[in-house]
This record gives C-alpha cells, sequence and structure tokens, in this order.
C-alpha cells in the first residue's frame, strides 16, 4: 500500500504513513503535535475537523478569517500565527469554499512557522496538485491525501500522510 501511494504521489515509500482516510491523518497529526499548552491555527472557515482534533487533545485553536467578500488570504496574520502555533492547519483548496490559496501564500506560511504545517490535500487531484516536491524542499510539512474524493472510495477510508521521514 505504501509503494502503491509513494508511486502514485511521486515521492519515496519511506514518506508514506498510511490511515484510515485523511480524518485518521488529522487526528494522528494533532495526537502527535498538539496538548495542553499547545496552538493550532486554521484559516476559516474550513473543515471542522481542524477544531475538533486540536480541542480534543486540549490545545488552543486560533482561527484566522479569510478576507470577505472576496476569500483573500491575510497573509500577515496567518505568517504571525503560524510563527506561534505547533500546527498549522490549511485545506488546499479549501473545503468548503473551494478556494485556493496561492503557491507564494502556502510557501510564505510553511518557511514562517514554529511548528508542522499541514496541507489538507484531500481535494489535490480537483485542482492539479502536486506535494511531493513540497515535501522534500520543507521538513515541518505534512501533506495529507485521501482516495474517498477523486477516487470514489469514501467507504474504504484509505488516505496517506506524506512528509520527511524525520517527521
Amino acid at each position: 500500500l505504501r509503494d502503491a501511494a509513494a508511486s502514485y504521489l511521486g515521492t519515496a515509500t519511506e514518506t508514506i504513513v498510511p490511515g484510515a482516510g485523511v480524518d485518521e491523518i488529522i487526528l494522528l497529526i494533532a495526537k502527535a503535535f498538539l496538548g495542553v499548552g499547545k496552538r493550532a491555527t486554521a484559516l476559516v472557515p474550513t473543515y471542522p475537523l481542524y477544531e475538533i482534533a486540536t480541542l480534543q487533545m486540549g490545545a488552543e485553536f486560533l482561527t484566522i478569517p479569510f478576507e470577505t467578500p472576496t476569500f483573500g488570504v491575510p497573509t500577515r496574520a496567518l505568517g504571525e500565527a503560524a510563527e506561534t502555533s505547533d500546527v498549522t492547519w490549511l485545506c488546499v483548496p479549501n473545503n468548503p469554499t473551494g478556494h485556493r490559496i496561492s503557491d507564494d501564500e502556502i510557501g510564505a506560511v510553511v518557511r514562517s512557522a514554529k511548528g508542522i504545517v499541514v496541507i489538507d490535500a484531500a481535494y489535490a487531484e480537483f485542482s492539479g496538485d502536486r506535494w511531493a516536491p513540497w515535501i522534500s524542499r520543507y521538513d515541518n510539512l505534512i501533506v495529507g491525501t485521501t482516495m474517498s474524493k477523486a477516487f470514489g472510495l469514501a467507504g474504504l477510508r484509505v488516505g496517506f500522510a506524506m512528509a520527511s521521514p524525520d517527521v
């Protein structure tokens, strides 16, 4: 399974961690990197499991609202929050809005982050995103993917995390 995912995603097998859908990946990340006295940040509105997983671990959940009415990214506020967060959740493209923050904005967040940045790439096939080169560049990045959306395998609960082997 890891070999097949690595081949599809264009990365090495040792960068892949399988899970029961991207939801389990999100919960595992929260368990690994969050706890009492820790903080996670997310652009909102977004997938509600980020907040649920963060709060289950006793961590603070900081929200950064998209700019209205354009869904622009408040890059400065997001970057400042990432500087003080143990986990920064990014849904790319975003669920529920469908908005895709730019690669430049994502790169700025990853570079400024104190902790782990998580890209939930559940809809990557619909936006043409390929994240393997990013995990080679950034050792604080985890990309979560799923077979539920583009492959229609939601009932099988197959997902993957892709990250530097050190993570």
